[in-house]
């Protein structure tokens, strides 16, 4: 990658870290793990999600959710992103 002389060093690495950061995939099936429980995204439109906030992932016990694309977004900033083999494994009971 090529950067422009014309910035300064750091805002270049703003620049970057923000690119790096703030990108995310979004896509149906996919489980985020919060701090409070764990969202897994059950459908997944242009401007709406519809998720599922689970405490106990074991249970897989939760409620239901329509919200915004943006406001989902900042329900799940900080979160951790699960692989997919850890999100698909049977509930335990």
């Amino acid at each position: 990658m090529i950067l422009e002389a014309s910035l300064p060093p750091e805002k270049d690495c703003q620049a970057l870290w923000r690119a790096s950061i703030w990108v995310m995939k979004l896509q149906q099936g996919q489980v985020w793990k919060t701090l409070d429980g764990y969202y897994r995204i059950v459908q997944w439109e242009r401007l709406e999600v519809e998720y599922k906030f689970i405490q106990d992932f074991n249970t897989r016990d939760g409620t239901h959710h329509h919200t915004t694309k943006k406001e989902f977004c900042r329900l799940i900033k900080g979160a951790t992103l699960l692989k997919p083999e850890e999100s698909k494994s049977p509930a335990k009971v």
